[in-house]
């Protein structure tokens, strides 16, 4: 089991907000010249991959019967 599969569903849903305003952060951050294009791109892609991996959780287990 991972990570992500031990989570609750609450817990899921404050992970992926806390994403999102990190990646917001990291975008300001980029566009003000903190980091760098290659940074925020690696940076950025890993939280992306993290983001669309709890979606899909939160998904699985809103549909659950």
């Amino acid at each position: 089991m991972n990570y992500i599969e031990a989570l609750s569903l609450d817990e899921l849903k404050t992970t992926k907000q806390a994403i999102f305003k990190v990646l917001q952060k990291l975008d300001e951050d980029y566009v003000s010249g903190i980091i760098s294009e290659d940074e925020h791109n690696d940076i950025s892609d890993n939280y992306m991959e993290r983001a669309k991996d709890i979606m899909t959780r939160i998904d699985a287990l809103e549909n659950e019967d």
